[in-house]
């Protein structure tokens, strides 16, 4: 996870030629394990922004490097903020989806953000009472066609970083 920390930072400061501090990680997804021995190789871009805020999709590949083959085993959102020298908010570049992928993307994040701003101002008494419904959300990913969740290959990679994974020392 220091990983993903470091390559959102890469990605965000690349983004708004600022230093960057991290608000939030978050929809964490791991779909199979790091085994020791593997070339472990992150991606991260933008995929929206706000005033000062970025949020990055980052990815993370790993594989035997005697193979060749890599496999997808984690993704995330990160949300970044621009800072100033007095660690102030700044506002950064504004990303304007272009293509059918990154408007989705930015779709995705505006629908988990609206989400998770719901679950927030819910009461104890109010998760037993059902189904939440998030307004104006079309199903988080679910349902939707071509698919909101993000498992495509990078658009644009601002950065990478290669490591092996070690075996603990006893």
């Amino acid at each position: 996870m220091k990983w993903i920390d470091e390559i959102a930072y890469g990605c965000a400061a690349a983004w708004s030629g600022r230093y960057c501090v991290t608000v939030s990680v978050g929809n964490i997804h791991f779909h199979c394990p790091i085994l020791v021995g593997d070339l472990v190789e992150l991606h991260a871009r933008v995929v929206t922004t706000g005033r000062t805020s970025m949020h990055i999709h980052v990815t993370v590949q790993a594989g035997d490097p005697k193979s060749g083959e890599s496999r997808q085993t984690t993704d995330c959102m990160v949300v970044m903020v621009a800072v100033d020298e007095n660690s102030h908010p700044v506002s950064v570049p504004a990303l304007v989806p272009q293509t059918d992928e990154q408007k989705r993307l930015a779709q995705y994040t505006t629908d988990v953000k609206r989400a998770l701003d719901v679950i927030v101002q819910l009461k104890p008494e109010q998760v037993t009472e059902g189904p939440i419904r998030v307004p104006g959300s079309h199903g988080l990913g679910q349902g939707c066609d071509p698919p909101c969740r993000a498992s495509t290959p990078t658009l644009r990679t601002v950065g990478f970083r290669r490591r092996t994974v070690q075996a603990p020392q006893p």
